[in-house]
């Protein structure tokens, strides 16, 4: 359970001084403690209700050209306990856990796809489409020859002889 009383400010810039966080967060009650590191500062408040107010009026503002963060001291926004369930591992590729809990053998050196060993994703040879190749057809260019509506067609002279004079 965090401290009602103690805040955390991050992302500050590093042009802030001590001083004016001291004047700026004192508008919301009496600060007991400020303590500044490179780009963070905790400050303690006398009552829980003035730090409640500091964190309301503060969070998510724009302080000295930096976009600030005001939250009880020792929360975490983005704390993450698990994976989701639509997070897949990277390893075997089941849902349910990440790559660093996975029972199965490691995949470093194995492709993320086919699953197989000697190259990687981008250069596997695997289909990447769903439609079936037809293998009668050896190029792509004999494929459009066989393809094409006019191969089979009978060639005529009529178009020419329109235009004779």
């Amino acid at each position: 359970m965090p401290n009602k009383c103690r805040i955390y400010i991050g992302r500050l810039s590093r042009r802030t001084r001590i001083r004016d966080l001291e004047k700026d967060f004192s508008r919301y009650g009496r600060i007991r403690d400020l303590e500044v590191k490179h780009d963070y500062a905790f400050i303690e408040y006398s009552d829980p209700r003035d730090a409640e107010d500091a964190i309301y009026h503060m969070d998510n503002r724009v302080y000295d050209g930096s976009r600030i963060i005001v939250e009880y001291a020792g929360l975490r926004r983005d704390k993450r306990k698990g994976p989701k369930s639509d997070d897949v591992c990277y390893n075997c590729h089941q849902p349910g856990h990440w790559a660093n809990e996975c029972k199965e053998e490691d995949s470093r050196g194995k492709c993320y796809k086919c699953g197989e060993a000697g190259h990687i994703k981008r250069d596997c040879k695997a289909s990447r489409s769903r439609s079936p190749r037809n293998s009668s057809s050896s190029s792509p260019k004999e494929k459009r020859k066989e393809e094409s509506p006019y191969s089979d067609a009978p060639k005529s002279d009529e178009h020419h002889q329109e235009y004779e004079i």
